[in-house]
């Protein structure tokens, strides 16, 4: 019987050195790929272990959806300013849209 509480009390102890573990793995932050240059947008990629320098932001995988919507919106407002800019150059050829 003094065998199986020890067992148990042993299992139980292993559950919560692999559960606190497993806790600090996940709240680790995410991989850094890029740092953006703020006012020039400028991607630079760190070595391996390296941080952002000052006045940089990490970019991460977790902000790529973000940039693949933003895309999408600067190619429809160039889209636009071209648009807009054949009015200026040509006003009979725009319609009311």
């Amino acid at each position: 019987m003094n065998n199986v509480k020890k067992s148990v009390v042993l299992t139980g102890v292993l559950a919560l050195v692999l559960g606190f573990s497993t806790v600090d793995v996940m709240a680790e932050q995410q991989p850094l790929m890029f740092c953006v240059k703020a006012g020039t947008g400028l991607l630079r990629i760190p070595l391996n272990g390296e941080s952002c320098k000052n006045q940089e932001t990490p970019l991460g995988f977790n902000d790529l959806p973000l940039l693949v919507a933003l895309q999408n919106k600067v190619l429809e407002l160039e889209s636009r300013v071209d648009t807009l800019e054949g009015c200026l150059n040509n006003p009979d050829s725009c319609n009311d849209d």
